[in-house]
């Protein structure tokens, strides 16, 4: 039973209830009658605890005003059920999700049965069972939320208006219903604007500010009860946070693909961007800057096409105060023709021009063509003491004298991670003369240029190390390249030019009779085996490089001598200008990210207010409704995860020539998904 004695409430100095009392017995049905604004739902909220009030307060034994606000609002969740007039539950639920949400919140399992009896006595059919609640009618709803209470084993039933919306026929339905639910030892109560509709009740009427009691109640043993709490199970948390975050699909899905995107393009700039750092600490070893490339003539810097530098004047280079050292810029490439055993033996590479083979336990294992990996020859470049190759590979073997140096994309061609004793065999062109021929230019004007009349040589030598993945410069660069060490192309040479000895004492001038070669070149001009024609400068540091230049060019006005910092210097400047770039673009995605996370925040908290709300009134805690939202942030954040990871490894294979799937990626995909949660996370507050 409750008793409720000295009710006085007022509302900005306007009087409600003014020592008013009532009583609510088991067994039997209670109803409030009142005009509007009479207090009817002042009064139902008071006594449904949603509302204090400073009355004397018996419920079924208990003194409510010895209570904390911890065990009301226990009283309240465990043993009260309130339907409002307007409660409109959870829309996107179907009628069976919201049954399940309302049952389970009580601590109490959902009987599928009970339910669709229940909803055929109330005339809403079966198969709307698994239909949106938003598709019922405004008196669908409510005998729906009939239905829902009747389920539930509760002490006390409060129904607001539950027949405002009925027809006659669902209304004398809805009301034996509660009638029967008031023979169960149950406490129920009722408040109706229509009469006609219950006679044999405890009935009250609200009038005057005061609850005047219309009809006795009868005669009832009231039966005490303990107040015991009824625990939630926490599954429910995570089965709500999980069916929550289903019942926004398009905003979620449109939620979840827009920040995928920007998620996976900031990865992707942050794994460029820290490409970017390890070029620039690449460049500042002071491997390039401190270089000068020097060659005799002024037109180009292709050393094909200039004069020998003699070797007196290599001298006085060397001797320079601030040169450490002098290297010949020797390197070997597959051109289109050689000679073989004299001047008229004359073999185009049309058969092995652009391809090489990867040999393994002595037989080929692999041919690659040049071509397919957009090369349009085959070049070994060469390898300087001081650029500290060893370092910058990613694999090296040192038990191996003479080998070759691989770049990481021609290594990942190759299939090669490890080195087992893989070797390389490039058939290339190796050049024997080394003064110039005659070319007739468009104007019958002679001019001399370096010819390249080449000899042959099948090299095949092991894999000595591969390189570090990275953009810095010609040496490294992220494309098929293949390097090896100065000193072993000049032995090469070497051994070509004493094989071809005899071909040039043959051809000190030499008509060209090939009709292939006469359309380019008249005649060539063979005195010596061939000589680089550039050379490799080493400065003892960059501060004196301007120096050493200014003196180079003084040896020989035809020399002309470049800063070998287009690979240094220059190249970190131009990092340094993308850097910015690029971190610019990262620092805008970022902001992007925080504004969508503000909000999508923004968004969850408007939309899902009401939600909360229901929620609490179903006697979720705070804390429990904040678990829910974190459970639906961490569950859409976990799904954002897999597509960035999926659109990682689609546009990789793309990609990898420049930007690094790395830690760095991995870095800032974790930051961000941390940032988005925090930022996008919606706490509830009472």
């Amino acid at each position: 039973m409750i008793r409720i004695k000295d009710l006085n409430i007022s509302f900005d100095s306007q009087k409600v209830f003014d020592q008013s009392e009532i009583t609510i017995r088991q067994n039997e049905v209670t109803v409030i009658y009142g005009e509007s604004g009479s207090g009817k739902s002042t009064l139902l909220n008071v006594i449904s605890l949603e509302m204090q009030s400073d009355a004397k307060f018996n419920f079924n034994g208990i003194d409510i005003q010895s209570l904390s606000n911890e065990e009301k609002k226990q009283l309240k969740k465990d043993h009260i059920v309130y339907i409002h007039q307007d409660d409109t539950f959870i829309r996107k639920y179907s009628l069976k999700e919201n049954a399940i949400l309302m049952l389970e919140s009580k601590g109490q399992e959902f009987d599928e049965d009970q339910f669709t009896v229940l909803l055929e006595k109330v005339g809403i059919p079966k198969k709307k069972i698994n239909k949106p609640l938003k598709n019922l009618s405004n008196g669908e709803r409510q005998r729906f939320a009939i239905v829902c209470s009747m389920m539930i084993d509760a002490w006390l039933y409060i129904y607001d208006e539950p027949t405002s919306s009925l027809n006659q026929e669902y209304a004398r339905k809805v009301i034996d219903l509660i009638q029967t639910q008031a023979k169960n030892n149950k406490m129920v109560l009722v408040s109706l604007h229509d009469r006609s509709l219950i006679k044999e009740a405890h009935i009250y009427e609200l009038k005057n500010h005061k609850i005047n009691e219309l009809q006795e109640t009868q005669d009832h043993s009231d039966q005490e009860y303990s107040l015991t709490p009824k625990t939630m199970k926490s599954k429910l948390i995570f089965k709500e946070g999980m069916r929550h975050l289903g019942s926004h699909p398009w905003m979620n899905t449109l939620s979840i693909l827009v920040l995928s995107i920007v998620l996976t393009l900031s990865c992707l700039l942050g794994g460029y961007g820290s490409q970017l750092v390890e070029a620039q600490e690449d460049t500042l070893e002071n491997i390039y800057d401190s270089e000068l490339f020097v060659i005799n003539g002024n037109s180009s810097f292709n050393d094909e096409a200039f004069l020998k530098i003699e070797e007196t004047d290599v001298e006085v280079i060397k001797n320079l105060e601030h040169v450490k050292n002098v290297y010949p810029h020797l390197y070997l490439r597959q051109n289109n023709f050689y000679y073989g055993n004299n001047m008229d033996d004359f073999v185009m590479m049309s058969e092995d021009k652009g391809s090489f083979d990867l040999v393994k336990d002595g037989s080929v294992a692999q041919t690659v063509v040049a071509s397919d990996l957009y090369m349009q020859y085959v070049q070994i470049d060469p390898v300087y003491p001081h650029q500290k190759f060893q370092e910058r590979c990613e694999v090296y073997d040192e038990s191996i004298e003479k080998g070759f140096y691989i770049s990481s994309d021609l290594a990942q061609t190759l299939g090669l991670k490890e080195l087992n004793g893989e070797a390389l065999n490039i058939k290339m062109t190796v050049p024997i003369a080394s003064q110039p021929m005659v070319r007739y230019d468009t104007d019958n004007t002679e001019t001399f240029q370096r010819g390249m009349v080449c000899g042959y040589k099948e090299i095949e030598l092991p894999i000595k190390g591969i390189l570090k993945k990275t953009t810095v410069n010609q040496y490294t660069l992220n494309v098929p390249k293949i390097f090896l060490d100065y000193n072993v192309i000049q032995e090469i040479m070497d051994e070509v030019h004493q094989e071809k000895l005899d071909l040039i004492e043959d051809g000190k001038v030499l008509e060209i009779s090939s009709p292939e070669i006469a359309k380019y070149w008249s005649y060539s001009i063979l005195d010596d085996p061939w000589e680089s024609s550039a050379y490799i400068v080493e400065v003892d540091s960059i501060e004196n490089v301007e120096q050493v230049l200014s003196e180079i060019q003084a040896i020989n006005p035809s020399f002309t001598v470049r800063g070998m910092q287009v690979n240094g210097q220059m190249t970190n400047d131009v990092i340094g200008r993308q850097k910015t770039i690029v971190y610019a673009i990262e620092a805008a995605l970022v902001i992007v990210l925080i504004v969508l996370s503000l909000i999508i925040k923004k968004f969850k908290n408007k939309r899902n207010h009401e939600y909360y709300q229901y929620l609490s009134r179903l006697g979720f805690k705070t804390k429990s409704i904040n678990q829910i939202i974190r459970i639906e942030t961490i569950g859409c954040l976990i799904i954002v995860s897999i597509f960035v990871i999926m659109l990682l490894l689609i546009v990789y294979p793309f990609m990898q020539q420049i930007i690094p799937i790395n830690m760095v990626v991995f870095g800032v995909f974790i930051a961000e998904i941390i940032g988005v949660y925090l930022l996008s996370h919606p706490k509830y507050q009472e």
